[in-house]
């Protein structure tokens, strides 16, 4: 049972628009919002979404509310996204909300506290409200209701009653889809009626995480039989997309075999990965959920799988976060319902040692070769030994990035700023515990026993962990100040000891004139060659500057992100004779002329470094643990 506080529960409070005095104190307005209990609910929630209309991006949505009593009710519109660890669920594009009792409509008013709770006056005799309102789906060729794609998210199109949990509230829902789209989810199909899929009701929170997508052509393969299936749907706009789909049922099916192995027993009675193959929505990228997990890859992944090698341990990361992050979740992120703000101090195990999980698996499982998985690690070591933030900013405050930044709003200097480092630093951190581990129990234990234990599903249907419960259960495995250390790793400002896992496992990090085609596949989207660990810039074929290493020699030229670089040395520019510049190394650096803010001016540039790509490299005399820590099980 979730266990609520006046502190968690505290929404964000306006003053009160008296005049400023120093005689007249402040007050704030005492939220009237019921808090969720953990109660049944009287009745089933009645959800109709209509999604076919893909030209205007518009949803429809109907709803049936059950009611108890007269008096009034409050409706909330989801706030906190689980996936995204923040308050990303955006009720501006709610529109059109009206609502009806008894034969007429009833007036309803904003919660002046919190923008995502309606109060309305429910009149005696009134057992149902019917609902209704639009979601106004982003507009432009990147949205989530398109005529190539459709991923519906619930919590987009929903209101439910306050004063519940959301996991005590049943909801039938149906959805409309377009003449011509076929639907994929982990939700149980009911009834269909020609676009019209009915669905088994299940409890709120679950809805809101299991979400639909569609798409004109769609391939359904079953990676792994038995009593708990898991399958994979792609999505694509053109059939010949699906190409190829067969050759992805092997790695699938050792993933799922070789987690099962580490995490044990699943928490969930089926699973489905929803692969939509696209350009067309953010990505690529990956979503967590209990049952299902989204992974969204370019159109042509399964022709060319190659060119998303640094993408393909998505597949790993999402469906180990059924284990953790999902059914094992920390005890501060877990929340009564989507409007009671979550916590997220302990990004660094949920999302960071998935992300150290995604690395091993993957290779475990063949989805990627070991080499890659070396130059994988090679980048996530590099990207955080270049932090310079980390001396202001732990990774413990990263670990708020999603509620301090979320969607990355305002993040202009990576370096500086860090934002969900939790992901690469988590790795780092949960290799070297996995080497101290190895080496306090004389190579009996390491990070599977660990996850073996602290995941076991053992018949529970949730879990909820925290700070002291890791410790708690690396000290069982290895004695070691596991407080102390950990203390240190997540909230020091310091680098010492971030490269150590590398070592403990025999490598280190070094930087070569040319990358591998693993580097130079993961770098492809930044612009290749890159100039990231060297001259201090990611720049793309047009010579627009992405981003600037902080205090990199590009930094202390005075070179900005959204600058455009125009010359190199006198000659216009390209990316070749950039590089062909820094390759050159000379000591007097390098001259560019920069356009910004409708201005030209020449800077230079010192640097004589050359090109730099992060390798690892063996250390002479060491055991190589990697080989055994990524090799089948």
């Amino acid at each position: 049972m979730v266990k609520l506080t006046a502190t968690l529960l505290l929404l964000p409070a306006l003053l009160c628009s008296s005049p400023l005095s120093t005689a007249a104190p402040w007050s704030v307005p005492a939220s009237t919002i019921p808090l969720p209990r953990d109660r049944a609910f009287p009745g089933t929630l009645q959800l109709e979404v209509d999604a076919s209309d893909t030209a205007q991006r518009i949803v429809r949505v109907k709803q049936l509310v059950p009611v108890q009593s007269a008096g009034r009710l409050t409706l909330l519109y989801p706030k906190w996204d689980g996936g995204s660890h923040g308050p990303t669920i955006q009720v501006q594009r709610m529109a059109g909300l009206a609502i009806q009792g008894g034969g007429q409509r009833l007036a309803w008013r904003r919660d002046p506290l919190d923008a995502h709770a309606f109060h309305v006056q429910v009149p005696a005799g009134v057992r149902e409200l019917e609902v209704t309102f639009e979601f106004l789906a982003p507009l432009g060729h990147m949205s989530h209701i398109n005529r190539d794609v459709i991923n519906l998210q619930w919590q987009n199109v929903i209101l439910y009653p306050a004063g519940w949990f959301a996991s005590r509230i049943p909801v039938a829902a149906s959805l409309t889809l377009p003449k011509g789209l076929v639907a994929g989810t982990s939700l149980v199909e009911q009834s269909r009626a020609s676009s019209t899929i009915t669905f088994a009701p299940v409890p709120l929170d679950l809805l809101l995480d299991s979400p639909v997508l569609a798409a004109p052509h769609v391939e359904q393969r079953t990676v792994a039989a038995g009593p708990i299936p898991v399958r994979v749907t792609y999505f694509a706009g053109e059939a010949a997309q699906l190409a190829g789909a067969a050759a992805m049922d092997a790695p699938l099916r050792a993933i799922v075999e070789q987690t099962a192995r580490v995490f044990g027993q699943a928490p969930f009675p089926h699973f489905d990965y929803l692969v939509p193959l696209t350009d067309r929505l953010p990505g690529p990228g990956g979503l967590e959920h209990i049952r299902s997990a989204e992974v969204t890859l370019p159109p042509d992944f399964l022709a060319n799988r190659e060119a998303s090698a640094a993408e393909i341990d998505l597949f790993a990361h999402e469906y180990i976060h059924a284990w953790n992050g999902k059914f094992a979740q920390p005890a501060d992120h877990r929340t009564p319902t989507p409007n009671v703000p979550m916590q997220s101090t302990l990004l660094w195990v949920y999302e960071g040692q998935s992300e150290f999980w995604g690395r091993v698996i993957g290779a475990r499982s063949g989805l990627r070769g070991f080499q890659d998985t070396l130059d994988a690690l090679a980048l996530d070591a590099a990207a955080m030994a270049n932090r310079p933030g980390r001396a202001w900013k732990a990774l413990g405050d990263s670990a708020l990035d999603s509620i301090t930044m979320p969607g990355g709003v305002g993040v202009s200097w990576t370096d500086w700023q860090r934002r969900k480092d939790y992901y690469a630093e988590g790795v780092l951190l949960w290799l070297d515990i996995d080497g101290i581990l190895r080496e306090r129990s004389q190579g009996k234990y390491g990070m599977d026993d660990f996850a073996a234990r602290f995941f076991a599903v053992q018949g529970k249907t949730s879990k909820d962990y925290t700070f002291d419960d890791v410790c708690a259960t690396l000290s069982k495995l290895a004695p070691f100040d596991w407080r102390g250390y950990l203390e240190q790793r997540v909230h020091g400002n310091s680098d010492a000891g971030l490269l150590d896992g590398l070592e403990r496992a025999g490598y280190r990090l070094v930087y070569k004139p040319t990358p591998s085609r693993y580097v130079e596949r993961a770098l492809q989207g930044e612009g290749v060659p890159d100039f990231s660990y060297g001259l201090g810039i990611g720049v793309n074929g047009k010579g627009v500057v992405r981003a600037v290493g902080w205090n990199s020699p590009a930094f202390k030229a005075g070179l900005a992100p959204g600058a455009t670089l125009v010359e190199v040395g006198g000659e216009p520019f390209s990316i070749e004779r950039l590089a062909a510049t820094v390759s050159r190394r000379d000591p007097a650096g390098i001259v560019l002329t920069v356009q910004l803010d409708g201005q030209k001016r020449a800077v230079t540039v010192v640097y004589d470094g050359g090109l730099r790509y992060p390798a690892l490299e063996r250390i002479p005399g060491q055991a190589d643990r990697l080989k055994g820590l990524l090799q089948a099980r």
